[in-house]
């Protein structure tokens, strides 16, 4: 665990006075006193973070889906990745070595307010977008003030000379140096400001080089997998909040019941909730319906070791206005009858009628690579695709079929976490990367003598899977992961051609 130095680091205060639309209209401010409590949540993304509660002596272990009060702080360590979740869906993501605390949090009559404190490290700022004239999101460090009215951008004070850099991703951000003017930045634009007060001349940054700053393409990659859900209203909830009324039964038996869990942003009906919002679901429980107007796709991961899938016999009736899923289902794997049941009601507000046009699972043959297109890709003869069911291909090798040399294809319907169920559901141990420039967002996952990658594109989640050949006198495997990998970028990109 890196520990920042007290008087070295860089302190950056965020506020966010975020205004409820659904009392714009109404006049007024709102003091802290006005305001009802509003804890933020805690999402662990990848590796440990600690906590301390205000009245806590030491940092303790975190835990995903934790509520974080007034005066909590965050603390990532040398491979952390955390993330702040706030009352109106707008959030904060801690790089590794970030220290975060909240000094200020409630929900006022008209706008919801955040303050905290980073200590040091980078954060990543999805902002949603203002629309009252007295809303307003700031930051302010030692060295400038940044001011949003909903935008995408990144703060980074992780120089050894306590300079701070500002890189605006999407909107418009006004950067005012301690003692100096304003300075507006649009999309990707960035400056630093430094110590002294002295600011560096105003870059513009093409997507292209955004990218390469693994933490900014990161962000970028989560923020196309999981838009922002939309602020609160005084009625209580998103305007797509889901309504969920779940009972398992079988070796799992459990009941999801209340209002926790994501749908997708509109469109196509899909849901995903995980062990943060019900505990006892496992890893995660998802349902995306197919966007062509198909039937639905239920995918739950209990555990590494332990996942399902609707089965053949599964009932998913929909409602006339599109928006409730009524389930009845053995879950088991791919195109079998399991004993895990599921049966009851998830209603999404947003949810509306797929459209006929769009591309969809229901479009796509699995087997829509020739052989001989596989076989240019992983240079082995291999005989035409065999279905498994109406989502999987298998090609084989056509020659020495005993060598561990295959290539699978699976094409589902994807849930609005789909990339992050898999990650989750990968075992510990088997490194996983975000791939960029590849779908909407994939992943890949190190199997080796496997490859894996996953890609979302609309609302389908497309999956590759190639695996090394054996040299047939030594029986090792002649493929390295390297070129596994590239191998399955180079499959997934003429499957996603189609």
């Amino acid at each position: 665990m890196t520990t920042i130095q007290p008087g070295r680091s860089v302190r950056t205060r965020w506020l966010v006075l975020l205004a409820l639309s659904a009392l714009v209209a109404c006049g007024g401010g709102g003091s802290k006193s006005a305001g009802a409590s509003a804890d933020a949540t805690l999402q662990i993304r990848d590796q440990a973070a600690q906590a301390k509660a205000k009245t806590a002596a030491d940092f303790a272990a975190a835990n995903d889906g934790q509520r974080l009060s007034l005066g909590d702080t965050v603390k990532t360590n040398g491979t952390g990745f955390a993330q702040v979740n706030y009352h109106d869906g707008s959030l904060t993501r801690l790089d590794a070595n970030a220290q975060f605390t909240l000094t200020d949090l409630s929900t006022a009559a008209q706008a919801q307010r955040v303050v905290g404190t980073l200590d040091g490290g980078r954060a990543w700022s999805n902002v949603q977008k203002v629309t009252s004239s007295d809303g307003r999101y700031e930051i302010d460090t030692s060295v400038a003030t940044a001011s949003v009215r909903g935008t995408r951008f990144n703060t980074d004070c992780t120089a050894a000379d306590h300079s701070c850099t500002f890189t605006v991703i999407e909107g418009t951000v006004t950067v005012t140096p301690k003692g100096g003017p304003p300075i507006d930045l649009q999309a990707g634009e960035s400056i630093t400001v430094h110590a002294d007060g002295t600011v560096t001349a105003k870059t513009t940054l093409t997507p292209e080089q955004l990218l390469q700053d693994p933490w900014i393409g990161k962000n970028l990659v989560i923020d196309t997998k999981e838009p922002l859900v939309g602020a609160s209203s005084s009625s209580g909830g998103s305007a797509n909040t889901p309504t969920v009324d779940l009972v398992f039964t079988g070796s799992h038996p459990f009941t999801a019941k209340g209002t926790k869990g994501r749908c997708g942003s509109g469109g196509s009906f899909s849901f995903e909730m995980t062990e943060a919002d019900y505990p006892g679901v496992g890893q995660s429980f998802s349902i995306a319906r197919f966007s062509n107007g198909g039937a639905a796709d239920i995918k739950w991961v209990i555990d590494a070791t332990s996942a399902y899938g609707s089965s053949a016999n599964a009932s998913l009736i929909f409602s006339s206005d599109q928006k409730t899923l009524t389930v009845d289902d053995e879950l088991g794997h791919p195109a079998e009858v399991g004993a895990e049941h599921v049966h009851g009601t998830v209603t999404c507000p947003s949810a509306s009628a797929p459209s006929n046009s769009s591309a969809g699972p229901a479009h796509i043959d699995p087997c829509v690579l020739s052989a001989a297109e596989v076989q240019a890709v992983v240079g082995i003869s291999m005989s035409p695709g065999t279905k498994d069911g109406n989502e999987i291909c298998r090609y084989f090798p056509t020659q020495n079929t005993d060598q561990v040399a295959t290539v699978d294809v699976v094409v589902s319907a994807a849930s609005p976490g789909a990339l992050d169920a898999e990650k989750r559901s990968t075992p510990s141990g088997v490194p996983v990367e975000d791939i960029s420039g590849v779908g909407d967002a994939a992943l890949f996952a190190d199997y080796y003598p496997n490859g894996e990658l996953f890609a979302v594109r609309g609302g389908t989640l497309f999956h590759v899977s190639v695996s090394s050949p054996t040299d047939p006198d030594t029986q090792e495997f002649t493929a390295d992961i390297a070129t596994l990998k590239a191998q399955c970028i180079q499959l997934m990109n003429k499957l996603l051609s189609r």
